[in-house]
């Protein structure tokens, strides 16, 4: 199990590192934007897939942490929580995230 662990920070570590050298190779290449368009697709395809999990995992978390408590405090954490994700949601709309 630590050798696996190990083997996913190394994996994380040199994948960092890559980006870095590609991104540096790049800068100088004197790319046009249609070529850097295309560069830049995988990344804003994964950034995307990554906001599509975001919402179902934070809901599937609360609930699943609100099904777990005992009878009093779950109407305070009911509260508190939709006035937490009614504000965050409404500062986001405002900035326009």
């Amino acid at each position: 199990m630590r050798t696996k662990q190990n083997l996913q920070i190394l994996a994380t570590l040199v994948g960092v590192v890559l980006g870095v050298v590609v991104g540096v190779a790049l800068r100088g290449a004197g790319l046009n934007r249609e070529q850097l368009r295309y560069l830049a697709l995988p990344g804003k395809l994964f950034l995307r897939a990554l906001q599509m999990l975001v919402l179902p995992i934070i809901v599937t978390s609360v609930v699943c942490g609100f099904a777990s408590l005992k009878g009093t405090s779950k109407g305070k954490l009911l509260g508190k929580t939709l006035f937490f994700y009614l504000t965050s949601s409404m500062l986001a709309s405002l900035t326009g995230e």
